[in-house]
């Protein structure tokens, strides 16, 4: 009985419209044709609540897929199609990653043909920007952060052929 109690009180067994609070601590469920959209994309895991938003009715489809992981811990073909499956994309990275690919925030980047290009939010609780980017023909069959130094931000490259190649952009 104290745990109905309790779940009635912190509201994570209300469902709510949109534009309401949901997930994290007190937050309510989201109905079926809403997700639930964490600000800061890391899916409620630091007890902040998100904002029940529409599902979109269809996502364009796309020649390359942009692999997204969801707070469902499931890998999409893109942003859109995670929302359209009812989740949030997950900047934690917690989903399996596919062959040949490397965590890039919510995104999943090639190892051997793309490089990650991490852009931080200098606004308060705004979320970072991920974004898979073709290696430059420069960088051959053996990726590294010397291929990149043209880039923007080439200057602030981290990893390796085997563990992919991230540049981290400061925001502006």
């Amino acid at each position: 009985m104290l745990v109905a109690l309790v779940a009635a009180c912190d509201g994570a067994d209300e469902v709510v419209g949109p534009g309401g609070a949901c997930g994290g601590r007190g937050g309510g469920t989201c109905g079926a044709d809403q997700y639930c959209d964490f600000g800061n994309n890391r899916c409620g895991a630091d007890d902040v609540t998100g904002v029940c938003r529409p599902r979109p009715a269809s996502c364009p489809l796309l020649l390359v897929p942009e692999r997204t992981c969801g707070c469902d811990q499931r890998v999409h073909s893109s942003p859109c199609d995670a929302n359209l499956a009812g989740t949030d994309w997950n900047q934690g990275a917690t989903c399996p990653l596919d062959p040949g690919t490397f965590a890039c925030g919510y995104r999943q980047c090639m190892r051997m043909n793309e490089f990650c290009e991490r852009t931080v939010s200098d606004v308060g609780s705004s979320p970072d920007d991920f974004t898979c980017k073709g290696l430059p023909q420069s960088c051959g069959g053996s990726p590294s952060c010397a291929c990149l130094t043209a880039q923007p931000c080439g200057a602030m490259c981290s990893g390796d052929a085997g563990a992919g190649l991230m540049l981290t952009c400061p925001g502006g």
